[in-house]
């Protein structure tokens, strides 16, 4: 069993922010699944997100 490791931008997430999450389709890629969560960082005041492609749209909902 593999344990999946996050990118290291979502370790910046700051605790007690509130998080949008959303998977997009988008077709003719080789993972056509994108999955996404932003938020606003409370210290410089601008929007973050972390996004990641998957193959299949279940992928992208874990």
């Amino acid at each position: 069993m593999a344990i999946a490791t996050p990118p290291a931008a979502a370790e910046s997430v700051p605790i007690g922010v509130r998080l949008t999450a959303d998977v997009e389709y988008r077709p003719n890629r080789p993972s056509p699944y994108r999955a996404r969560v932003r938020w606003w960082d409370p210290e410089t005041k601008s929007r973050r997100s972390v996004s990641e492609a998957k193959d299949t749209e279940d992928e992208a909902q874990e």
